[in-house]
């Protein structure tokens, strides 16, 4: 840690560690945040999360130029030892937000959906990762099959044959049934990666997941009047709702 606190302050020049919050939650990243989230350092728990890092870093260049509403990648180094940012300063959408008072719904849905029409009309960096809709119906049958263990405790065999023809004949039918529209993708955007500013306006951060694949999955988390207003201010069609 005192090896991360070094790089750090030489490169904001802040040497008062109260201004600076270790964030350990996270699995692939040791983060900490400069003066509550103005600025943010992380630094790689192993190899895979410095290749991360590479495409994470690359997208962070991509989209600079295009919004205000994103992390401003600022300093890293060619073997992603770290990447420092400057962050967007808020609280994240967590899944209560549609009891918070202070929460627009409206507005923040309007902003997400200017903001993903403008990222899925982005060409993508060359070191993108692609995701097609065949790779999306593995991961969850995969997931399904890791869960039928469990699920044999509370289903009977009838609902288990219901539920597998779901996950294995159904769920892949109509998915390939829709079709498939590739673009650049923010690939995790749900409430913990959702910035709601002290101004109401909506702010999108970590990028680690960005690649091409299917839109629709930057619209998978979200419901009710958000996700209304983000279909609206996409552009939506019916196959994408």
């Amino acid at each position: 840690m005192n090896d991360d606190l070094m790089i750090i302050k030489q490169f904001i020049n802040i040497f008062d560690d109260n201004r600076i919050r270790f964030n350990d939650i996270g699995w692939a990243s040791r983060a900490y945040l400069i003066d509550d989230g103005r600025i943010v350092f992380k630094f790689p728990r192993d190899n895979e999360a410095r290749q991360d890092y590479a495409r994470e870093v690359e997208t962070l260049k991509l989209i600079k130029p295009h919004f205000s509403n994103t992390p401003k990648i600022e300093w890293s180094n060619e073997n992603n030892d770290y990447i420092g940012f400057y962050g967007v300063v808020g609280e994240p959408l967590d899944e209560e937000f549609p009891s918070r008072p202070n929460v627009d719904q409206q507005k923040v849905g309007a902003d997400l959906g200017e903001f993903l029409r403008e990222l899925h009309a982005l060409t993508p960096p060359d070191n993108a990762s692609k995701m097609t809709l065949r790779d999306v119906i593995s991961e969850h049958q995969d997931k399904y099959k890791k869960s039928s263990p469990e699920l044999r405790k509370y289903l009977t065999d009838v609902d288990l044959r219901r539920v597998d023809d779901l996950f294995m004949r159904e769920m892949p039918s109509k998915i390939l049934e829709l079709g498939e529209k590739p673009v650049f993708c923010h690939g995790d955007l749900q409430g913990q990666n959702v910035i709601v500013r002290d101004d109401g306006s909506a702010g999108i951060i970590d990028f680690g997941d960005a690649g091409i694949c299917d839109q629709s999955i930057d619209f998978a988390w979200f419901e009710g009047e958000i996700l209304e207003s983000m279909l609206v201010a996409y552009g939506d069609d019916e196959v994408l709702r």
